[in-house]
């Protein structure tokens, strides 16, 4: 079985602004029916969290704010 981490800044139907929310949305769910184990990895965004429900968290990673100096 492949085991698959999909890390992306937008999924649909948590969080969409264009054509890659739809893709890291749909190409998992493909993924995974074609017998893959796959694991979505998304920004903790305020409102992607309200429309996921319950959720069991495992990890948290912290990133330093990005300075262009």
């Amino acid at each position: 079985m492949r085991k698959i981490l999909f890390v992306t800044s937008e999924a649909h139907p948590l969080m969409k602004t264009g054509g890659l929310g739809d893709v890291c949305g749909g190409l998992p769910q493909a993924l995974h029916a074609l017998g893959a184990d796959v694991r979505l990895l998304l920004p903790g965004y305020h409102d992607a969290l309200q429309r996921a429900g319950r959720l069991k968290k495992v990890a948290q990673l912290t990133v330093p704010r990005w300075r262009n100096r």
